[in-house]
């Protein structure tokens, strides 16, 4: 139903049609919301006026967002037909990159990091602008193309900062007691599924509604022999959730 949907909404688009089909055949949606409201900032190319001037306009229908390799495109439906646009690459096309001389984690491009070091060597995983090991040149630059939130802090204080409510006393007090807790860390569209949003047994409705409404949010999680804890952070909102654990500490999710 979702490509469809999408499908339905090309047929009224104007341009860049062609390879919005093509990317919409080979690749797959990876965002569709029928409410584009306050999502301007987090899905619309900076320089493409058209597909932003939709997203504010009243009357639309939704948008959706089709990945086909290292290639994105948004689609926005309104009343009179449709608008594509590219997006820019996500953050895991980035990856992390060591450079001589440097304890850092870099950010590596097509010939040089995003820092300018035109030297360095490429691992096989994606750059987080979030760890703490992080090149700070190379983390300003993947928080400005991507418009990320910035390194939210320590997860106590993001906790104590959320609107009261039976989630955040739980959370706060376990943390008061030395919970143990990871990094921050992006979760993007990628990794949805690895997340494990579904398995959530409070928060799972913000959590879920949280990842679909942004291109990436960061994520911290508390480790709690009564469940595993989510903290995600946007650049307009923050949710608490909490996973009923299998035993043991997930290391990635």
């Amino acid at each position: 139903m979702t490509e469809e949907m999408v499908l339905d909404w090309a047929t009224g688009a104007d341009e860049l049609v062609d390879e919005f089909l093509d990317a919409l055949g080979d690749g797959e949606v990876v965002e569709l919301n029928v409410d584009t409201s306050g999502f301007c900032d987090e899905v619309a190319p900076e320089d493409d006026d058209r597909v932003r001037a939709a997203l504010a306009a009243p009357g639309q229908a939704g948008y959706a967002v089709v990945r086909h390799g290292r290639e994105h495109f948004v689609i926005v439906a309104h009343a009179v037909g449709a608008v594509i646009g590219r997006v820019p690459q996500r953050t895991h096309f980035f990856g992390r990159a060591g450079v001589p001389g440097s304890r850092a984690e870099h950010a590596a491009g097509d010939d040089a990091t995003l820092c300018g070091a035109e030297t360095f060597t490429h691992y096989r995983s994606p750059f987080s602008p979030y760890s703490p090991s992080a090149c700070s040149r190379c983390r300003d630059e993947v928080l400005a193309v991507f418009r990320l939130p910035d390194p939210p802090g320590p997860v106590a204080e993001v906790v104590a900062g959320t609107p009261p409510g039976p989630l955040r006393d739980t959370l706060s007090e376990i943390l008061s007691e030395g919970a143990r807790t990871s990094g921050w860390s992006e979760l993007t569209a990628d990794d949805r599924e690895a997340a494990r949003l579904d398995d959530l047994v409070e928060g799972r409705a913000a959590a879920t509604a949280l990842s679909l409404a942004h291109r990436a949010v960061a994520t911290a999680r508390v480790e709690d022999p009564n469940g595993d804890f989510l903290v995600l952070v946007s650049r307009h909102d923050t949710v608490l959730a909490r996973r009923a654990t299998g035993g043991g500490w997930d290391p990635t999710w």
